[in-house]
């Protein structure tokens, strides 16, 4: 009987074990909900008419605690809107993991939002890379110049998990009452000219 109540109870346990995740891509088991695990942003600005590309980048393969991320930055060229597309991958592991993939495949629980300095006044709009339900990603965003001011400014990016896309503002890009957890935050130094 005892051998029985044993039984039955690590029975329970890893069945719960088992439910409480899903497997990624890898065919890893991964807990529902987790954040993801990315290493590598890098965002692309191409100007409309293609006559101009800045690329910001942040990588910080160790993650926290280890060696400090490696932050690449560029200019901008004011009165210019560009098209910006983001990358994200996870490089800690070989081959490197396409965290973007991930997030077009969980797209209803992802959105990113953007803060960007006074000066730059750049008016951000997602641009056509919807989830499902029509609410916004913002892997692909349009950046409209046309009232920036030239000087040194600041943008941050934040990619959300777990988003209430359907909360006041946020398909607009307000990040107040999104909720969800931060899978990963960056502000980038810029110098537009």
């Amino acid at each position: 009987m005892k051998n029985t109540k044993l039984s039955l109870t690590l029975l329970v346990i890893f069945s719960v074990a088992f439910d409480s995740c899903k497997k990624n891509k890898e065919g890893d088991s991964v807990p529902v909900g987790e954040t993801e695990f990315i290493t590598t942003l890098t965002m692309t600005f191409i100007s409309y008419g293609g006559n101009d590309t800045a690329v910001f980048q942040y990588r910080d393969l160790d993650s926290i605690g280890g060696n400090p991320p490696v932050i690449t930055e560029d200019t901008l060229n004011g009165g210019t809107t560009y098209g910006v597309e983001i990358e994200l991958l996870d490089e800690s592991v070989i081959p490197p993991i396409d965290v973007t993939e991930e997030i077009r495949d969980e797209a209803e629980e992802h959105q990113f939002f953007f803060t960007v300095s006074a000066n730059l006044n750049a008016a951000i709009r997602y641009s056509g890379n919807n989830d499902s339900n029509g609410f916004p990603i913002g892997l692909v965003t349009a950046w409209d110049g046309a009232s920036t001011i030239p000087g040194p400014g600041t943008f941050t990016v934040t990619l959300r998990h777990g988003v209430d896309k359907e909360a006041d503002f946020v398909s607009q890009g307000n990040i107040t009452n999104a909720g969800g957890e931060t899978d990963i935050e960056v502000t980038f130094n810029v110098v537009v000219q």
